[in-house]
């Protein structure tokens, strides 16, 4: 799912850029990490893909130094709510060297940001919590997440997991149960300490609940019409 997921969130940027000619340039680029320190959230599958590919393709030193750097992490943001989080900006655990090790399954929310000003980012990163605006393409954002909401409205409907996770939380406690791909949908309280109250605590949270849940009631309506008149 998280594969297929990624696969149409890729396809689906180039047709964006392709025919959006706004007369910029998208700055990103291998090396530019500023994106990479700030909180990242998805879902069930695309963190099990993250475990996944990390069991099969890191070696076991390599798994370790990613495990220190996950509970660095963890430690560092105990206790925070999403803004505190975002102005701490710490280095992704799965950076090395300045480029992402799990870039060939990294999340929704990593594929579809992008920035057309590498100055606005620096910005944003030496004065976080501040409200610099980047300089982004607001259609590849409307994409991206019109991607992520359908990927959540599917796993509602199969009584899976929906819910955002924070991205370090949820990759911890897939990688220490290599049976967690194989059994998470007959496990509801799997990822339970990546989400909710005790990781996004405060309005953010009700907030994008709410909204979720007003959107999967208008998407499970117009299902239902479409098959009404099929």
């Amino acid at each position: 799912m998280a594969r297929s997921t990624n696969a149409l969130t890729d396809r689906s940027i180039r047709q964006v850029h392709a025919a959006c000619h706004d007369g910029h340039r998208v700055a990103c680029r291998s090396g530019c990490t500023y994106c990479c320190m700030v909180p990242v959230a998805a879902s069930a599958p695309e963190v099990l893909a993250i475990a996944t590919f990390v069991r099969e393709r890191f070696d076991e030193a390599r798994q370790a130094a990613l495990d220190r750097r996950v509970e660095a992490n963890i430690a560092a943001t105990e206790g925070m709510d999403m803004s505190q989080r975002d102005r701490v900006r710490l280095d992704c655990p799965f950076l090395e060297a300045g480029k992402c090790t799990v870039y060939e399954v990294r999340p929704i929310a990593c594929r579809g940001y992008s920035s057309y000003s590498v100055e606005d980012c620096r910005e944003d990163h030496e004065h976080p919590g501040t409200g610099v605006e980047g300089h982004t393409n607001g259609l590849r954002e409307l994409v991206f997440g019109a991607i992520r909401e359908g990927l959540a409205i599917a796993c509602k409907s199969a009584s899976v997991e929906y819910r955002l996770l924070e991205l370090v939380r949820a990759y911890k406690i897939a990688s220490e149960d290599s049976t967690l791909a194989e059994t998470w949908r007959s496990r509801p309280e799997a990822f339970e300490t990546a989400t909710g109250e005790r990781v996004f605590p405060g309005p953010w949270s009700d907030e994008l609940d709410q909204e979720f849940e007003e959107v999967y009631r208008e998407t499970v309506k117009d299902l239902e019409r479409r098959k009404g008149s099929t």
